[in-house]
């Protein structure tokens, strides 16, 4: 679908949905994120596993401007932070700047945070650049700036734990440089800017020529984002800005090629299904992105096709032996079978070919032949490496594989065959099949048809129709909590009608999955529904857009197109593009990271297919 670029985005309009006492200002390129005190106490007792599971106990960002309810620009004389974002480090080690303020006569200057850094009352201007770089330009006269100055505690080949603080300051005009242990003072004796460098650099560095560099790139970025219909314009246009945001270069990748992560807070890194899902965002203004995220996903694969879970700066998390020591001991803690001497592959759902088959709309068919031998690769492993006792229907291994890590169907199985993966594999199948005939290989196409029936079967089989659910043989236990797994069938083409029919009902009713907030990732008459638990009762946007194409597979556009409606009008209440959502008041769920990932991608992608619509 070409789309045409929105015109006259001001930044300025984004400053309103950038809180730091909950959402960071960063930039493109840049591991860096400034935060205000206020949110850097909230996020530095939050830890999360490789996985994204929450395993802390501190509370998220309360009331109403944290809950993402849209509000107007705010002046603070808060204290800032400036955190490095990495993979699988917490916001309190990730400090390199803390406590930082600037005062005038003694007096806290007032700032402002946007989507181009944080402007002081005063006219200074602080920002982050790519090769972690910390610019503050526009120091007058009798400014003073106050901060700790703070090295990892582990050094690293990317990160010295050793430099002296005279290898990464760089003063440009008269200052005086005062630093005691960690605690450093600036005075300004005149016009002076500052950059502050997290690695050591051999000369000294040129700020107005950062700061250009960095208004250059991001107004690129912005020119790219996609014309929708006027009232999603602006949350488009904060959507657009946090895939720009989220842009990296993952270290060890030969390529270089620059990756979407999910956030920098807690998620750096791209996790196999998020690549699939921020890619179909990316499609409509960044196509060659969109690739990029594909190559790298599908290029980690191991020699028995499994595509990996996590691609990060280090290397792979694809088994439970590249599990990091965090995620072990939460493991430990839950009981869990990856502790019992058995490596336990780790990957995620297999959306391969449903992305890349939307991707070929705007790449073309040749995206699908440069991957179609992975994607076939990945399939076969499922049916041979991932079926215990070949029974046709394939398990997930580890509840980390099927990316809903703390949904209550996993509360008493750690292996399980579930309805959503069954669905996924026979699309995949259907797919496969299509690509293969259409490139004169009808006997592997075959062979994909009769293994996607197959499954089909399978699954149609085990619906229990007097409780309208599939009966989810567990490893442990049978599996009856209604969840949005089960509305994942709808992605089959041909499901049984009666099957069919009692999903849908399911859509629309109020006590189920219907509502002023629809689709919870549980029902709302089960006993394991939870409004706020990650991935037991809240909305999430990507289950949401999976229902949704199940929806217009099974011909039921108008009740696809309502569900699309619903769904970007959540994130429009909500003030922006959150992992997730409380069903019951459509706010941003109190531990749910902010300006996320995939969230941002589909609520661009849902837009540019409503004004295509349109028009």
């Amino acid at each position: 679908m070409t789309t045409t670029p929105a015109p006259d985005l001001r930044l300025a309009d984004l400053a309103e949905f950038i809180d730091l006492d909950a959402a960071p200002y960063s930039t493109r390129f840049s591991r860096l994120l400034v935060l205000s005190a206020d949110g850097m106490s909230t996020w530095a007792g939050r830890a999360r596993t490789a996985s994204g599971t929450d395993t802390s106990r501190a509370a998220g960002p309360q009331g109403e401007a944290a809950a993402g309810a849209r509000s107007d620009t705010h002046r603070s004389t808060g204290l800032l932070s400036v955190l490095r974002a990495a993979y699988e480090r917490s916001a309190a080690d990730s400090v390199v700047l803390d406590d930082l303020r600037l005062q005038r006569g003694g007096v806290p200057e007032t700032w402002e945070a946007g989507a181009d850094g944080i402007r002081f009352a005063g006219g200074a201007r602080l920002l982050v650049t790519a090769e972690d770089r910390i610019v503050l330009t526009g120091l007058r006269a009798g400014d003073e700036l106050t901060t700790r100055w703070t090295l990892p505690t582990e050094e690293t080949d990317a990160w010295p734990g050793r430099v002296s603080l005279r290898e990464t300051l760089h003063v440009t005009g008269r200052a005086e440089v005062l630093a005691d242990g960690d605690q450093v003072q600036i005075r300004a004796h005149g016009a002076v800017e500052l950059v502050w460098s997290v690695l050591p650099v051999p000369a000294a560095l040129d700020a107005a020529a950062l700061v250009t560099e960095h208004d250059r790139t991001l107004a690129a970025w912005m020119a790219r984002c996609p014309r929708v219909a006027p009232p999603r314009q602006a949350m488009t246009a904060l959507c657009w800005w946090v895939l720009g945001n989220n842009t990296l270069h993952l270290r060890g990748e030969t390529s270089q090629e620059a990756v979407v992560v999910p956030s920098k807070l807690g998620y750096v890194g791209l996790w196999q299904w998020d690549a699939y899902f921020i890619a179909l965002g990316l499609r409509h203004g960044a196509p060659e992105l969109a690739a990029a995220q594909m190559e790298v996903a599908l290029g980690h694969a191991r020699a028995d096709g499994q595509l990996p879970d996590v691609v990060h700066d280090h290397g792979v998390l694809d088994s439970s032996e590249s599990l990091p020591p965090g995620d072990v001991e939460n493991l430990r803690r839950l009981g869990s079978p990856t502790l019992e001497g058995q490596e336990v592959p780790l990957t995620k759902p297999p959306l391969t070919a449903l992305t890349l088959e939307l991707l070929s709309t705007e790449l073309g068919p040749a995206v699908i032949d440069r991957h179609l031998e992975a994607v076939l690769a990945a399939q076969r492993w499922w049916f041979r490496r991932s079926d215990p006792g070949e029974t046709g229907w394939p398990a997930y291994l580890h509840p980390y594989s099927s990316g809903l890590d703390d949904s209550p169907v996993f509360d008493h199985n750690a292996i399980l065959r579930s309805p959503d993966l069954a669905a996924y594999l026979v699309g995949q199948d259907q797919l496969l099949a299509a690509w293969l005939a259409e490139r004169g290989r009808e006997d592997e196409a075959a062979q994909c048809r009769a293994r996607g029936e197959r499954l089909r079967e399978l699954l149609e089989a085990s619906w229990d129709g007097e409780r309208e659910l599939f009966v989810v043989p567990g490893e442990r236990s049978e599996v009856t909590t209604r969840t949005v797994l089960n509305l994942l069938a709808l992605l089959i083409p041909g499901l049984r009608p009666s099957i069919r029919d009692s999903l849908i009902a399911q859509v629309t009713d109020p006590a189920r999955f219907g509502g002023r907030w629809p689709l919870p990732t549980v029902s709302r008459d089960d006993p394991d529904f939870s409004p706020e638990r990650m991935w037991r009762g809240p909305i999430w946007v990507n289950t949401a857009w999976l229902v949704r194409q199940g929806l217009l597979t099974q011909g039921e556009d108008e009740l696809a197109e309502s569900v699309r409606t619903a769904v970007l009008d959540l994130v429009q209440h909500a003030g922006g593009p959150s992992e997730y959502f409380n069903p019951d008041t459509g706010r941003k769920a109190d531990r749910a990271t902010v300006l996320f990932g995939w969230s941002s991608a589909l609520f661009v992608d849902l837009a540019v297919q409503e004004a295509a619509e349109v028009r």
